[in-house]
């Protein structure tokens, strides 16, 4: 038995599930690599607004990721390692259309990125940024993790980590949906505050939050009104099926106020930015255009009278 497997075997979670996670956590490692290149190239084409770019090349790789799973998995027999090496080969080929795409097209010229030496001379700030926030994030998703691996140690083990996990990955793929809400209004806001146009600012910081609530409420709505159903996306035990339809309800808060936090996530600095020295110098700015505008105009009448 590895370290793998003792780790899952000291919170009581079945041996033969043990060995295999700890399989699929070895042969996802490539991934890892892959997702961080990928988080790159997307924060670049958000910045430059190029999002039919990303919805194409993901619709390319998730046909692709389905055939080449299907053929890692069942055709050549790899089981859990096919599967694994299947999502690396998908964030390795999305990262590589984005690059290649950012590398060959007209869009982007004159606004591509090369690694050059200056850019290791912001390291110092980079890391001073990139590491509180990924331990941010690690603490929020570990937090999803320990409680499941904590609950092999409850009462019917099985059935309480069949549930939470069911629960869990229902939970993040709602939360796929609301996470572009957040970037996307992030994006806008940064556009929108750094051309000094408060208004369209604020009015796209309550569209996010307007799409975010009426879609988390109609999401919860839909999944309490078919609590007896949607169980059997993961599994055909009756015990199963009837205990996740207990906690549902619970389900259905969570979405909501993940929703709710991806929005407001992105519009965070629109209060940060929108406090009264930052009004002061937008209206100065904003006087400051007037009066060149008045003068050009001036100008040009004055030309005209003298011709």
């Amino acid at each position: 038995m590895d370290l793998h497997e003792e780790s899952f075997a000291m919170f009581h979670q079945d041996p033969e599930i043990s060995e295999i996670a700890s399989v699929y956590c070895l042969w996802v490692i490539p991934a890892l690599f892959g997702y961080s290149v990928l988080q790159s190239l997307i924060r670049y084409f958000q910045t430059q607004s190029l999002i039919y770019p990303m919805v194409l090349s993901s619709f390319t790789v998730l046909c692709l990721h389905v055939l080449a799973c299907w053929v890692l998995v069942y055709t050549l027999g790899l089981g859990t390692k096919g599967a694994a090496l299947s999502i690396s080969l998908s964030y390795w080929l999305n990262a590589g259309f984005l690059w290649l795409f950012m590398r060959h097209s007209r869009v982007c010229e004159g606004k591509r990125v090369f690694i050059s030496m200056e850019t290791f001379g912001h390291m110092k700030i980079f890391f001073s940024l990139a590491v509180p926030s990924a331990m941010m994030v690690t603490l929020e998703w570990s937090a999803f993790e320990i409680l499941i691996l904590i609950s092999g140690v409850l009462p019917n083990a099985k059935l309480e980590t069949s549930v939470i996990s069911m629960i869990f990955t229902t939970s993040y793929l709602h939360y796929n949906l609301a996470s572009p809400i957040g970037a996307a209004a992030s994006t806008n806001l940064a556009n929108e505050l750094g051309a000094g146009n408060l208004v369209a600012a604020w009015a796209s910081a309550t569209i996010a939050i307007s799409i975010a609530a009426v879609e988390s409420s109609a999401m919860s709505f839909a999944l309490f009104l078919s609590r007896h159903v949607w169980g059997y996306a993961y599994s055909n035990v009756p015990e199963v099926i009837c205990y996740a339809a207990e906690i549902t309800p619970i389900l259905c808060i969570s979405i909501v106020m993940d929703s709710l936090s991806a929005s407001l996530t992105g519009i965070w600095s629109l209060w940060r930015r929108s406090r009264p020295e930052v009004m002061i110098g937008v209206d100065r700015r904003r006087s400051e255009q007037s009066d060149e505008r008045n003068l050009t105009e001036q100008s040009i009448e004055h030309k005209e009278q003298s011709a």
